[in-house]
Order: C-alpha cells, then sequence, then structure tokens
C-alpha cells in the first residue's frame, strides 16, 4: 500500500512536469541553453534532449503505476531526479525564473528551494525502492490504485510549487520587521488621534 501512494505521487509529478516540457517546448528548450552543465552542448544535442526528457518522464511515471514494473519505474525516475538535482546544484545562477520543471512561470524562486525540494523527492523515491522491495502483498486493484492516486495528487501538485512556496515565506520573513514597524506606527497614530478626540471632547 505504501509502495502504491509513492509510485503515484511521483508518477503524477512527472506527469505534470511532462506536460509543461511538451506542451510549451520551446521554454523548456530555452530552459535548457541557460544551465551551465548544460553550455558546451551543441544546439542539435540540446534539441534532442528537449524532445526526449517530456516522453521519458510520460513512460516512467506508466512504469510507476503499474506494479510489475514499479521497481524500473522507481530506478528510472531516480535517475531522472538525481540528473535534475545535479543540474541545479552545479548552476551558479542565485534564482530560476525558468527551471524548465513545470509549475509556476511568472515568479523567480531561489535555487537552494529547488534543491529542498529535488531532496525530498529523493527521499519519496528512495522510501519507494525500500517499500517495493519489501512489499511481498499481491497487486492491488483498479479501485484501489485510483483512490491512491487521488490521494497522492494534492501532495503532488504542492511539491511542484514548492520552491514558490518557501520563496514566498522567505520574503514574508524578510519583509516582517517593516511591517511589524508599520503596525505599531498605525497603532499609535490610532491610540493617538483617539486620545485628541477624547481629550477634545472632554475640553468644555
Amino acid at each position: 500500500m505504501t509502495s502504491s501512494f509513492l509510485s503515484a505521487l511521483l508518477a503524477e509529478l512527472l506527469v505534470i512536469a511532462a506536460l509543461g516540457k511538451l506542451l510549451d517546448p520551446r521554454r523548456f528548450r530555452e530552459a535548457l541553453q541557460t544551465y551551465t552543465a548544460l553550455s558546451g552542448l551543441p544546439s542539435a544535442a540540446l534539441r534532442v534532449l528537449a524532445a526526449v526528457i517530456g516522453p521519458v518522464e510520460l513512460a516512467t511515471s506508466a512504469l510507476l503505476v503499474v506494479r510489475p514494473s514499479r521497481l524500473v519505474g522507481a530506478l528510472t525516475s531516480m535517475i531522472l531526479l538525481t540528473s535534475f538535482y545535479l543540474l541545479i546544484a552545479r548552476d551558479q545562477r542565485p534564482a530560476f525564473a525558468n527551471c524548465g520543471c513545470g509549475g509556476s512561470k511568472e515568479v523567480a524562486a531561489p535555487r537552494h528551494a529547488y534543491l529542498v525540494r529535488n531532496l525530498v523527492l529523493l527521499a519519496c523515491n528512495i522510501a519507494l525502492l525500500v517499500t517495493v522491495f519489501a512489499e511481498s502483498t499481491p497487486s492491488n486493484t483498479t479501485g484501489a490504485l485510483v483512490a491512491l492516486a487521488a490521494m497522492a495528487l494534492p501532495f503532488a501538485l504542492v511539491v511542484t510549487e514548492l520552491p514558490l512556496i518557501l520563496h514566498m515565506f522567505a520574503v514574508d520573513r524578510l519583509n516582517m520587521p517593516a511591517k511589524l514597524d508599520a503596525v505599531r506606527g498605525a497603532s499609535a497614530i490610532t491610540f493617538h488621534t483617539e486620545r485628541r478626540a477624547v481629550e477634545s471632547g472632554a475640553t468644555p
């Protein structure tokens, strides 16, 4: 049961990532061109890479949801996630507006947020590998797989947007002193205004 949930989570994430690449191939190709580790590749190789990764992610997601091929899918997704982690880690940019991995397109998120997200996904992938080896129960029914996929979808969507969420928390924490000062200033103004009103009302 645990492996079914983890495989559904990773499969849905891969589908989201693949759709982003397949629906906007030009944007994905532009994202690949900006990575330091890929800067030395010729343009023809980048075009092939951009055309292949999306279908590979879709195929991996299909392998993950079918129990007999789940181990192969888990190993393949581990390769994909590790490759993306190394690609981000070796890059020199402090933030990414277009990482090529799907999700929000408008807001740039810091590099460490993407690294944290990928570490979370790698941890899920490792847990999946462990449970696939450990579980010896018979195949789940179609209804159980559909239920598990539905349960995993919200987690998949949250993990997809994790860099943006982390970035929003960081920005909010950075701006918190100014916000507190503004609240204190507004409270002080309101207090003095009410005090003057009371004093003027008390004057005969």
